[in-house]
């Protein structure tokens, strides 16, 4: 049995997946706090399930784009279980989780943007072609600023949190604004534990804190006296 989770925006989700048959399933919009509910959410998951996590065989987990600490309560939830359960644990970028979603829920544009919302006047962007039976990525995931993007995008359709600061003309599909692993957690079965799928969390924006370019030098060894 495949257990999918998500903590890395504003959602709390769980679900469990046998093949491509969802056992079991939770979803709450929440910003903060994920922490303290997430393993009851899981346990609520298997007591529906009628299961165990000794039933647990892999763990799907979003590696970010995403909040420095939502990211960060999944992934660690995930390892841990991992560790336990000895399951291996699978990642997936945010993006290929809301692409993953539409896909679930019949949606197959040629192109749509993911987009979420990065503060400061930004956004995390990637392109996918959606038409076939799994999300194919058209672009890198990417943070540019608000004007780029609406530079960038003026094709095809759009969902996530950004797509309503784009300001234009396109489609956007409402209620795929955050990953949802009672919508993506079928794609588990199609990827495979690897290099390229390692639960580490994705970070697309430099980080703020920053070494001090002249650096103090360091102090010489205190003498000893025997």
């Amino acid at each position: 049995m495949l257990l999918a989770l998500d903590t890395a925006q504003a959602g709390c989700s769980v679900s469990l997946w046998d093949g491509a048959t969802q056992c079991a399933s939770h979803f709450e919009a929440l910003r903060r706090g994920h922490a303290e509910i997430l393993f009851d959410r899981i346990g609520t998951c298997l007591v529906a399930a009628s299961a165990s996590y000794d039933d647990v065989t892999s763990i799907l987990v979003t590696t970010g784009p995403g909040t420095f600490t939502g990211q960060r309560v999944g992934l660690a939830a995930a390892r841990g279980l991992g560790l336990a359960t000895k399951a291996p644990v699978i990642g997936i970028t945010t993006f290929e989780a809301v692409a993953a979603g539409l896909i679930h829920a019949g949606h197959a544009p040629d192109l749509c943007h993911i987009i979420f919302d990065a503060r400061r006047d930004e956004v995390y962007h990637q392109g996918f072609d959606l038409s076939g039976p799994l999300p194919v990525a058209l672009t890198e995931g990417a943070v540019m600023s608000i004007d780029a993007a609406k530079a960038l995008v003026t094709t095809g359709t759009m969902a996530g949190t950004g797509a309503l600061l784009m300001a234009n003309d396109l489609p956007v599909f409402d209620g795929f604004e955050t990953p949802d692993a009672t919508r993506f957690g079928w794609l588990g079965q199609h990827v495979t534990p690897g290099p390229d799928r390692l639960a580490r969390p994705v970070y697309l924006r430099a980080p703020d804190a920053k070494p001090p370019s002249n650096p103090p030098a360091p102090r010489a060894a205190t003498p000893t006296h025997s």
